[in-house]
């Protein structure tokens, strides 16, 4: 049975198409162009990509602002597409997985709407070698990000592509409220109930193969072409609090990727921990990064376990630092509607 009409508004050619909620996996089906009240503006693009363009755009009777990943249909695999929906919705929700407003589809793009994040990319911070960030708060940093790991394997989800710009900070103010994006190499290890599962077809796989991610940061069993875990995540975990705490360096870099990838699959791989480098940090940040990055899949903990480090014992969260991060995170989003 169809949902009501959801109107989305599509500038583009001087048409506009008017969408209804339907029972397909994708989202929304299109109905002819009409006119009338509409849903969304867009405004700026903020990202663009191989298959398709982000969009900020305003919810009109909100006034809210969200982000709209539009993906072309035609350069997209629709199997790929169906992936990345339901990996998305299956995880929500979780304050540290970026929300999911709501999906539409017309005949020649799926839109994602989701909330909209303002404080840039983890990467970009990282890069600059600059960022002023304590040890406690990249603790507390990477805490956020295990969870969010933890609770995705939880629900049966394997995200297989954490690097650096797939981390979005909530707002410009925060060093600790992020976000993790892009679940278009996800891949679930398991449905949720039936009725998810129904129609996915191989969309569900119990055994990992597949040789995907980005080299710097992906583990060596992705790339033996043998079949590997979600603690492939935890690896990635890693390589991220391994570059925070040395301010950009990568603890794998060849020259290029395939000498990275030729460093990884050494049998004899040992993470590097330069003094220069280390020495302003507790033994603790040390321990905890060639914990996760230990060649051997077997010997690593599963996300659940990292949080149980003791990195993260001697930093604990701070009930003060918590608030103040929600707070103004929250006031940023406000300060940054119209009419605010």
């Amino acid at each position: 049975m169809d949902g009501p009409l959801v109107p989305l508004t599509l500038r583009k050619g001087g048409h506009t198409l008017r969408f209804k909620l339907s029972a397909q996996p994708c989202g929304l089906t299109p109905v002819h162009p009409a006119g009338g009240a509409f849903r969304y503006i867009l405004e700026s693009v903020i990202g663009e990509g191989c298959f398709g363009v982000v969009r900020r755009v305003r919810e009109i009777e909100t006034s809210k602002h969200y982000a709209a990943k539009s993906i072309a249909k035609g350069g997209y695999p629709s199997h790929l597409l169906r992936r990345e929906i339901a990996s998305l919705r299956q995880v929500q929700p979780h304050p540290f997985l970026i929300r999911l407003h709501e999906i539409f589809e017309s005949e020649t793009h799926v839109h994602i709407i989701t909330e909209l994040t303002t404080g840039g990319e983890l990467y970009d911070r990282v890069a600059t070698g600059t960022w002023k960030i304590s040890e406690s708060e990249i603790a507390n940093l990477m805490r956020n990000i295990v969870e969010a790991i933890a609770h995705c394997h939880d629900r049966g989800v394997v995200h297989r592509d954490l690097k650096a710009s797939n981390f979005m900070f909530a707002c410009p103010r925060s060093n600790t409220d992020v976000r993790i994006i892009d679940f278009g190499l996800a891949r679930r290890t398991r449905a949720l109930n039936d009725d998810d599962a129904e129609g996915c077809g191989d969309d569900i796989a119990s055994v990992l193969t597949s040789q995907v991610g980005t080299p710097y940061y992906v583990s060596p069993e992705m790339l033996t072409g043998e079949s590997y875990t979600p603690l492939c995540d935890v690896w990635s975990i890693g390589v991220i609090a391994y570059s925070i705490l040395s301010r950009g360096r990568l603890p794998f870099c060849g020259e290029d990727e395939a000498a990275t990838i030729k460093l990884l699959k050494d049998p004899d791989l040992q993470v590097d921990f330069p003094e220069e480098i280390f020495r302003r940090y507790t033994p603790l940040a040390k321990e905890f990064c060639r914990t996760l990055l230990q060649k051997d899949p077997t010997l690593r903990p599963t996300a659940r376990q990292v949080l149980t480090s003791k990195w993260f014992q001697h930093f604990p969260p701070s009930m003060l630092g918590s608030f103040w991060d929600s707070v103004v995170s929250q006031f940023w989003s406000l300060w940054m509607e119209p009419g605010s």
